[in-house]
């Protein structure tokens, strides 16, 4: 008996870990997939077409080092900013998306809109830390298709 406790005791810290950095970025990516970028294009198509300009959002957490995950632990958070908004807009990430709905996620989300000689339009800006590197991801939703950038780090989190 004490050899299965220590088993499945083992097997829910091996679930929990964030094993690889390329794990959390699949499941960060089946995230924005399948839950925020099918409702903020909607959205943002709605928005575009009634007032001529998308939506744009703050950071969705306030802490710009979180959420943190490293190998041994993943530490989805709940977004703390999504109340706020920029000053020129009317609607919150609260408002404007609703699918965040206060459950803790793998990752900040911002939303940047861009007008150029081409047109408007907007990306969505995906950040999270891994063992005190700072990652990052935009996916670019408009006519200027290399806004599109990989995972990249982008610098080590000196305050962890």
């Amino acid at each position: 008996m004490r050899n299965l406790i220590l088993a499945l005791s083992l097997l829910a810290s091996f679930s929990a870990r964030s094993a690889t950095n390329e794990e959390l970025q699949t499941r960060i990516q089946n995230f924005i997939d399948g839950t925020i970028i099918p409702t903020l294009q909607s959205n943002q198509v709605r928005r575009f077409n009634a007032t001529g300009q998308y939506w744009q959002g703050l950071s969705t957490h306030t802490d710009a080092n979180t959420p943190r995950h490293t190998t041994a632990v993943n530490n989805d958070t709940i977004p703390d900013n999504t109340a706020r908004r920029p000053t020129q807009e009317t609607e919150t990430w609260e408002q404007f998306l609703g699918a965040l709905g206060g459950s803790a996620i793998p990752c900040a989300i911002e939303c940047h809109i861009y007008g150029g000689p081409r047109g408007q339009g907007y990306e969505i800006v995906v950040i999270y830390f891994f063992d005190g590197v700072r990652w990052r991801k935009t996916v670019n939703n408009g006519p200027e298709p290399y806004r599109n950038r990989d995972w990249s780090a982008e610098r080590a989190s000196t305050n962890l």
